[in-house]
């Protein structure tokens, strides 16, 4: 059985080892420098759409009111029906169709279309940004993913904030979607941005992504098709090689998160899976590339490994400490009540972990959601229970296969409303 020493060095070795980490949970307290460029880029926007329906308007109507010169912004969709009503609302923008019946996954309809982009449009970019069909854009997005460029970044991340707090007057919005929401500030505002500022390869989530060229050209289209998280393989790939990324807090995109708990983690066990899959696809070449000019990167990719291990070693000592404490008072009628209060306590540094990361995303997105004082304190301790969760994804996600294929993912059929980003100018 584990005595209190043993738990606090439990504690006191994950501190020493995910300390440089947290660092990063306290890097948006002083505001990011704010970038321009003279030069003004010609960007390709990529829309993977594959039966999105309407659900793509909104994004579409975005477009139509970016600040950003028109004329230097082409929309490219990809589909995979000859039929899909995309080929309709692409007329909104004007924009290009392609249509690629033989994609099984993103990874695929990304490559198609990256060939086709180099191949056929070869003039008409400079870099690409792919956006989700789900995602609407702040009007000034377009117009700050250039300014970041004058970062010399080869790939750019912009900051994510939740749809469902905008649009149709919140009523999207409940105690699922905003606990899972905080995933964006954690990994945007507690993350890439103090890794963009450490020169450090940032969590390159692909919705709002931009690649240039360069990037593209080099890849000869699109070369990360072995998990269901093309983009998890990308990032992993930039840390190896040191590939310079960026993250702006100025360019902002509005992601839509799901409503009930059933598809809620349907989504992030598919995306998590897909993650250890990618972790495992370059353990190896980690090693074999390990550098000192790399070492940072390959240790903020494996960071989080250090937290599972830790619930890992707490959970696995308060079994064991109650299930001993059980045995005993089922067979001298003898309380333990001192391994009673370890394993308790075992249980208890869990929830007061994801407490505190809770806390810490609540305050570093305090500009990026719309919370009442009541709603905020029933989401600070709702959301650890609701992270909890991501302990059993992680053993699926170890034990079960690797799933590529796509697979359709309920959309909210929001209704008429104006932008996103107009309803949320307020906090600007």
């Amino acid at each position: 059985m584990f005595s209190v020493y043993s738990i606090l060095l439990v504690v006191v070795c994950f501190l020493i080892c995910y300390g440089y980490r947290m660092a990063g949970w306290f890097s948006n307290f002083r505001a990011q420098k704010h970038l321009t460029n003279d030069k003004k880029n010609k960007f390709a926007l990529f829309i993977p759409a594959r039966d999105e329906g309407r659900a793509i308007i909104p994004l579409l109507e975005s477009i139509k009111a970016q600040t950003y010169d028109a004329s230097l912004i082409k929309t490219f969709i990809v589909v995979k029906n000859p039929e899909d009503s995309a080929y309709e609302y692409a007329k909104l923008v004007d924009a290009v169709v392609f249509c690629d019946p033989n994609q099984k996954c993103k990874g695929d309809c990304t490559d198609f279309s990256f060939k086709k982009l180099l191949n056929e449009y070869y003039d008409d970019f400079d870099s690409v940004i792919m956006i989700d069909a789900d995602t609407t854009l702040e009007s000034t997005f377009v117009e700050e993913m250039n300014n970041a460029l004058a970062s010399g970044a080869e790939i750019i991340i912009p900051k994510k904030r939740v749809r469902n707090y905008f649009v149709d007057g919140g009523k999207n919005s409940n105690l699922v979607t905003q606990a899972n929401g905080l995933l964006w500030t954690a990994v945007d505002e507690m993350g890439s941005r103090f890794k963009a500022d450490h020169g450090i390869t940032v969590t390159t989530i692909s919705n709002g992504i931009l690649m240039t060229k360069k990037f593209i050209e080099e890849m000869g289209g699109w070369s990360y098709l072995q998990t269901f998280t093309e983009d998890m393989e990308l990032e992993r790939d930039c840390a190896l090689r040191n590939v310079p990324t960026y993250y702006s807090s100025y360019a902002v995109v509005y992601t839509e998160e799901a409503v009930d708990l059933e598809m809620t983690n349907f989504r992030r066990t598919r995306w998590f899976s897909g993650l250890i899959h990618s972790d495992y696809l370059y353990f190896w070449k980690f090693l074999k590339g390990f550098n000192r000019r790399n070492a940072a990167n390959i240790y903020m990719v494996y960071s989080m490994w250090f937290s599972f291990l830790y619930f890992a070693c707490l959970f696995s000592m308060g079994t064991i400490n109650l299930g001993s404490v059980i045995f005993k008072l089922a067979h001298t009628m003898t309380l333990d009540g001192y391994h009673l209060f370890c394993g308790a306590l075992c249980f208890a540094l869990i929830y007061f972990s994801f407490f505190v990361l809770v806390l810490c995303s609540l305050i570093a997105g305090r500009h990026d959601i719309r919370l009442s004082p009541l709603q905020a304190l029933k989401v600070l301790f709702y959301a650890p229970v609701f992270d909890l969760y991501y302990y059993v994804i992680v053993v699926k996600g170890i034990v079960g296969k690797n799933d590529k294929e796509w697979v359709a993912v309920e959309r909210i059929d929001n209704e008429p409303v104006e932008l996103a980003v107009k309803e949320a100018v307020e906090l600007d």
